[in-house]
C-alpha cells in the first residue's frame, strides 16, 4: 500500500483539517499548542492579524506563505519526529512505540480510516 505524504509545513500547524495535525499529536508529544503563538513558537494567524482593519495586508501580520513556519519550532520539533525521530530522539517513546514509527503509523491510519488515526 502506497499512501501520499503531502510535504506541506501545515502539516502539523493546521490542525483542525483532515490532512492537518490534530491536537492529538501535539498532546502525544508533550507540546501545549495554546502556547505555541505566546511563545513565537509558530506564525498563528488569529494573534497577529487585526480582523477590524479594513487592510489585507498589514504590518502586524506578515504575508503567509508555507516556506515562512518551516523555521518555527512547532513545525519544526513536530517535523523532525515524524521524519528523524529515530535518528535525532532514539529513545523518546509513545505507548512504548519509538516517536517515529509511532506518528507515522497514525499519519498512514489518519489517511486509510481517519476515524480511527487517533
Amino acid at each position: 500500500m502506497r499512501t501520499p505524504l503531502r510535504r506541506q509545513c501545515a502539516h502539523f500547524l493546521t490542525m483542525l483539517l483532515p490532512d492537518g495535525a490534530p491536537g492529538w499529536v501535539y498532546e502525544k508529544l508533550g507540546i501545549d499548542y495554546s502556547a505555541l503563538a505566546p511563545a513565537d513558537a509558530a506564525l498563528v494567524m488569529q494573534y497577529h492579524y487585526d480582523y477590524t482593519s479594513p487592510e489585507r495586508k498589514q504590518t502586524g501580520y506578515p504575508v503567509m506563505c508555507w516556506s515562512q513556519n518551516y523555521r518555527y519550532a512547532g513545525n519544526a520539533i513536530p517535523w523532525t519526529l515524524f521524519f528523524a525521530g529515530r535518528l535525532f530522539t532514539p529513545n523518546y517513546t509513545i505507548d512504548g512505540i519509538p516517536v517515529q514509527d509511532y506518528l507515522q503509523v497514525r499519519r498512514v491510519a489518519q489517511h486509510a480510516c481517519p476515524e480511527h488515526a487517533s
